[in-house]
């Protein structure tokens, strides 16, 4: 099931900005309309899985 579409990460996360999602210790609101984002490189090993898997 598709609840959104988004052209590209900034997207989604003004998307669900707002949304409320269920945790362990009950509800949580989503803050990311402005949320900084890093883009981090995966290793080497998980390059391996990803290709095998």
């Amino acid at each position: 099931m598709v609840n959104l579409v988004a052209s590209d990460l900034d997207d989604l996360l003004s998307k669900i900005d707002g949304d409320t999602v269920d945790v362990v210790s009950g509800k949580q609101v989503l803050h990311t309309k402005n949320a900084k984002t890093e883009e981090i490189s995966i290793g080497f090993a998980d390059q391996i899985l990803e290709i095998i898997a």
